[in-house]
Formats: structure tokens, sequence, C-alpha cells
């Protein structure tokens, strides 16, 4: 397994049969990880190549009592797009603290100021509160944050945001 992953984490292709007995491995132990010492911050760069099978791993992983540990490191490095597509994924088959998906929103709001594709980042960003609020896995009922208020005034004109200002109905708070 930890060659295997190693490889990944190289940037080189592996087989499904061989993705397949990672997860298997972690599904059967989590601990796995620990024992080859594969780091929140490894699992965290393997997003960067390869979403679909990292999302497998975090999703394997979400009922070790150390999930935690590999969850918060969301929190702690600069969001992308591919971790807001593996963030995405995990949303629909786990349940995540409310908190947790408040702050990852929040950190990608941040992040997105000095992404380069700015205005594909904030529709890819409105799309995603609106997909949370639409399935039931996040709502804004008390009061809108102030970092998603001035995220949606200050992006009102792109369409996508437009959509989520008409779902939180921001004209009458």
């Amino acid at each position: 397994v930890k060659s295997l992953l190693n490889r990944v984490m190289s940037g080189k292709t592996i087989s499904e049969e061989q993705e397949k007995i990672i997860i298997d491995t972690i599904q059967e132990n989590p601990k796995v990880l620990l024992e080859i010492k594969f780091t929140p911050e490894n699992l965290y760069k393997l997003i960067e190549n390869n979403t679909k099978f990292s999302s497998e791993i975090y999703l394997r992983l979400s009922k070790a009592e150390f999930f935690k540990d590999y969850l918060e490191v969301f929190l702690n490095k600069s969001s992308s797009v591919y971790s807001l597509e593996v963030m995405n994924r995990m949303i629909q088959f786990i349940e995540l603290p409310r908190e947790f998906i408040y702050k990852f929103i929040q950190n990608l709001i941040q992040s997105k100021k000095s992404d380069k594709q700015k205005n594909r980042t904030v529709r890819i960003i409105a799309i995603f509160i609106v997909n949370l609020i639409e399935n039931d896995h996040f709502s804004f009922e008390d009061s809108i944050p102030d970092f998603l208020d001035e995220f949606l005034k200050e992006n009102s004109k792109e369409k996508e945001v437009e959509v989520l200002i008409q779902r939180l109905n921001y004209g009458k708070k």
C-alpha cells in the first residue's frame, strides 16, 4: 500500500485494481495510513493528482477516530477547485460537522482572492453553496455571515451568484 501511494503521490498512475487494493485495505484497517506514516498533508496533496481516488480514501476514513485530523487539513491549506470537488463528494455521502462546512466555505471564499481564474472560481463557489443548500447539507438560518455577504456583494453580477442570492432570499434580509 505504501509503495502504491508513494507512486500516486509522485504523479504516476496506478491501475484501477491497485486503487481498489488501497481502498479495500483502508476500508478494512484505516490505521494503515498511520502505520505507513501517510499524513493528512500527503492525502491532501493527493487531491491535486487524483480527486476521485482521494475522495474514496476520505470516504473510507470517515469512520476512523482520527478522521478529523485528515479533515482539518482542508481548513489549513489554500482551497482549490480540486479540494472543492473532493469536499462535494464527501458531503454527498457523509455528514460533516456544520462548523467545519462553514469554515470550509469561508476558506474557499478567502482563497478565491488569490486565484488567477477568479470569475470561474466565484461561479464554482456559488454553485457549491447553492448545491449544499438545495440538498439540505447546510443553511444560513439565522443570518448570512459577513464573509458570505461580502462575497455576494462583490460578485453579484455573476449569474451563479445571482442564483445563490435568490436561494438565500438575500433581498428580504
